[in-house]
């Protein structure tokens, strides 16, 4: 089960994070996932919309793009919170 939730909520292409690749829209979640490179992933996804995303270490952030509407939308975090 973890493995499944992980899947859904986070995927690493190299030093690229993922977030919500694979997560309905209309499923509320909140989470904190450790990424590869000392990373940590902590969001909430609430009613269809992104309510919080902090990644730290805060320079981390220029590699997490997250899914919205089917489409990838890089980050724009600034100061590792958005």
């Amino acid at each position: 089960m973890t493995s499944s939730f992980t899947m859904h909520t986070t995927q690493c292409d190299g030093a690229r994070i993922h977030v919500l690749p694979a997560w309905p829209q209309d499923w509320d979640v909140e989470f904190t996932l450790h990424a590869p490179y000392r990373t940590t992933i902590e969001c909430t996804w609430r009613n269809g919309a992104l309510e919080r995303l902090t990644v730290t270490p805060a320079e981390r952030a220029a590699n997490v793009v997250v899914h919205l509407d089917g489409r990838d939308v890089r980050a724009d975090l600034g100061r590792g919170q958005r």
